[in-house]
């Protein structure tokens, strides 16, 4: 064989094997490809997620994908804000996990990354966002008639329990509080099969109608476990 043909045959033998290697690309495959479902967890930009109705906690999101930053300031609604996001992590490999890469943790188990936080808790703040704009686009009059009858300047705050890897139902914190009469922390559930648990309409209005004879110190109903 001249060395020539042996030369030929060599780079084919080469070219086959990275093919082998990469997934039939020979630059990284289908797993680096941003636009493929096998290498993508998030969006780079927002999509509405299919929150359905205001009444409607239980939510199952399907292939709807989060965008890959949070989006601040698409909540925002005239007198009332949603600030956050804020996640309290109930999984022990998941709280492994973030030791391991360095995130510092609040009473052991909550963060405020966004980029840190597990795929199925991202979509689930996101949901959480748009229910809470979409519920203050018309909201119970009892909202209105707390903030003028408290100290509260209508701020609310993003927060999930990620059940991710966990029991669900294990958190301490499960329906809408008041933190320190200034911040109604607008709870949401990341359930262990990735579906979302999202406060709704009567929730806000019975938390808000009770929390003017009991606040500063104001617990909306706590969420069910199934």
């Amino acid at each position: 064989m001249s060395r020539s043909v042996l030369f030929l045959v060599v780079m084919a033998a080469v070219g086959c094997s990275r093919l082998d290697e990469d997934g039939g690309q020979g630059t990284g495959g289908k797993a680096d490809d941003p636009t493929s479902d096998a290498g993508m967890e998030c969006l780079a930009e927002l999509t509405a997620p299919p929150v359905g109705d205001v009444e409607e906690a239980w939510v199952d999101l399907g292939a709807w994908q989060a965008p890959c930053d949070y989006p601040y300031g698409q909540a925002s609604v005239p007198g009332y804000s949603l600030g956050g996001p804020e996640f309290w992590i109930y999984g022990a490999a998941e709280l492994a996990r973030l030791e391991a890469i360095g995130q510092s943790l609040s009473y052991g188990r909550a963060h405020f990354s966004y980029e840190n936080a597990t795929p199925a808790a991202k979509r689930c703040v996101v949901a959480a966002q748009q229910r809470f704009a979409d519920i203050m686009a018309d909201a119970p009059a009892s909202v209105a008639q707390l903030d003028e009858a408290t100290d509260w300047s209508g701020s609310f705050f993003n927060w999930t329990n990620d059940y991710t890897g966990a029991t669900n139902g294990s958190a301490s914190f499960r329906g809408l509080w008041m933190y320190n009469g200034s911040l109604v922390k607008w709870v949401s559930e990341t359930r262990s099969d990735g579906t979302c648990y999202l406060p709704t309409r009567a929730k806000l209005d019975a938390f808000a109608e009770a929390c003017r004879s009991s606040y500063p110190s104001c617990r909306g109903e706590s969420y069910p476990n199934d």
